[in-house]
């Protein structure tokens, strides 16, 4: 599969020794990548979640930072693909935990208003599996790809509006 879309608004309070927490919501879409699949298969998977964040946000100068972060939380991965349809078991179910660690840089545009771009690398406790798009097939896989745990990497852009007086370097 290859990652679509994420979009994972929250909101963070940050302390005076840079530390913050934070409570968000992410929506992700991951399509089926169709030169990796033995036949055709169209859709995709939609991942709904809410996770807490803890990080470290570090204002260097007054327009550019550091963000290094952790998210974690549940995910309800929706399977929806035209062969679960024929079959009809749309959508496959897939609840998994998930942990998700991310670097940002932050550029300043306003007293109040920053850009990032982020980094991250996310995994969710469940393993993969072809009959989760509805393959009745390995696929020429190894059975024990599927027992991994499974993984995706982001890179992102985001916008930060800041609440008060907006931040400062230390």
């Amino acid at each position: 599969m290859q990652g679509l879309v994420n979009f994972a608004p929250y909101y963070q309070y940050k302390l005076k020794n840079n530390l913050g927490f934070g409570v968000g919501a992410r929506y992700a879409y991951f399509t089926i990548n169709e030169f990796r699949v033995p036949e055709p298969v169209y859709g995709g998977m939609h991942s709904a979640a809410g996770f807490l964040k803890f990080g470290w946000e570090k204002f260097h100068s007054d327009g550019f930072a550091t963000d290094f972060s952790l998210k974690g939380g549940y995910a309800q991965n929706y399977f929806l693909t035209d062969v679960n349809d024929t079959l009809g078991v749309n959508p496959v179910i897939e609840g998994s935990l998930f942990i998700e660690p991310t670097v940002g840089l932050i550029l300043m545009a306003e007293t109040n208003v920053s850009f990032r771009l982020s980094l991250s690398y996310g995994w969710m406790n469940f393993g993969y599996r072809p009959q989760l798009i509805g393959l009745e097939t390995l696929g020429g896989y190894d059975p024990s790809d599927f027992e991994r745990n499974t993984g995706y990497f982001n890179v992102g852009f985001g916008f930060t509006y800041y609440f008060g007086n907006g931040p400062s370097p230390e």
